[in-house]
């Protein structure tokens, strides 16, 4: 892989913004139980908009490649791309746009025939004429179960577990060693969440939710059952998971400052049908990739939005089999990457020049 230069205030500010809060690292905090097991009365609600109605858009005709591209997911039946103000839809091969009046989307998903999305950390729901904003409920990320008809939403710690067809939410038990990471749902109604904790890039894990119980359990596939930060998750649609996993030395930062290499990741491959974990840390690429996209066959791997100093840049795609490595679009920088229902692999792609992010379809 070829080694990219970037402005020097690029690399300084991402790696200010993911390690070097402040003066120093923070101290140790104290870590969430994980065996919280009791589920709060649902708060009172009263709803003063009305319920969502059958979600429309406009059909129109897409030039592709889109540009100014933020994010791209697969939410229900479609592959969602949004720019700041933006949101596109392909369904079975053709795109449908969306009006957006926001300005910082950040996530979107779909469900019960309603588009959700979030702008400047607020929920609101595409009520077939117009965005509405059913309550005051910050948030992170959104996550949508289908089967059930659940949308979870987490606000840096917290996890919500709101009821779209009933407009109801019910706030569950904090996620236990997260704050600030990636969540997934799987077929089988298990929320996961994993991150890295707060400033302290040496702690973090993994935690999947019950919803029968209301409980967390603390997940460990990696070095002898230990906690181990969460980079990215990736559900598969027949409701596998793979896991990120990242390895922050106790003396990373004396490594930093000597230049020395000072983080290993793995993969771990979570197989619902029998429940058991396998892990691959051996004969991984070279470079820090921070985006990631499953499908039944294997897992996508990209650079993502950010880089570490000191560590080589992840070029193009890589993916996973289980066996064998390939990869694609040497000498580029992939920020996001998504696999449509149909199967289309789609990403976007970052040019550090000033020029528009571009989404394109991964052609054979």
């Amino acid at each position: 892989m070829n080694q990219h230069k970037f402005p020097h205030q690029v690399i300084e500010a991402v790696l200010i913004t993911l390690l070097l809060v402040g003066c120093g690292v923070p101290e140790t905090p104290t870590l969430f139980s994980p065996t919280e097991t009791t589920i709060p009365a649902p708060p009172t609600i009263t709803p003063t908009l009305v319920p969502p109605r059958q979600t429309t858009s406009t059909a129109i005709p897409v030039k592709l490649p889109l540009t100014g591209i933020e994010g791209i997911k697969t939410s229900g039946d479609s592959l969602w791309a949004w720019s700041e103000n933006e949101i596109w839809r392909y369904t079975r091969g053709e795109w449908s746009y969306y009006t957006a009046e926001m300005d910082n989307l950040s996530s979107v998903a779909y469900i019960s025939d309603t588009l959700w999305a979030v702008d400047n950390s607020r929920l609101q729901y595409f009520d077939g004429n117009k965005w509405q904003v059913p309550w005051e409920l910050k948030t992170d990320k959104i996550e949508a179960d289908n089967e059930s008809g659940i949308l979870w939403v987490m606000n840096n710690s917290t996890l919500y577990r709101l009821d779209v067809d009933e407009m109801s939410y019910i706030k569950r038990p904090s996620v236990p060693l997260y704050h600030g990471g990636d969540v997934a749902v799987t077929d089988d109604g298990s929320v996961w969440a994993g991150g890295i904790y707060g400033y302290v890039p040496t702690l973090g894990g993994l935690a999947r939710y019950d919803d029968a119980t209301g409980s967390w359990e603390r997940v460990r596939p990696w070095h002898d059952d230990e906690d181990v930060p969460v980079q990215v998750l990736a559900a598969t649609p027949k409701g596998e998971l793979w896991v990120m996993l990242v390895d922050w030395s106790e003396d990373w930062e004396a490594l930093w400052e000597a230049g020395e290499p000072f983080v290993e990741w793995a993969l771990a491959y979570w197989d619902s049908a029998s429940g058991q974990w396998t892990v691959f840390e051996q004969d991984l690429p070279e470079g820090y990739p921070m985006v990631m996209a499953a499908d039944d066959g294997g897992v996508w791997l990209a650079q993502g939005g950010g880089l570490i100093e000191q560590m080589m840049v992840f070029d193009g795609l890589a993916y996973f089999d289980g066996e064998n490595w390939s990869y694609y679009l040497p000498d580029t920088w992939v920020d996001d990457i998504a696999i449509a229902p149909d199967g289309t692999t789609w990403y976007t792609t970052n040019n550090w020049d000033g020029s528009p992010s571009q989404l394109k379809e991964l052609l054979p």
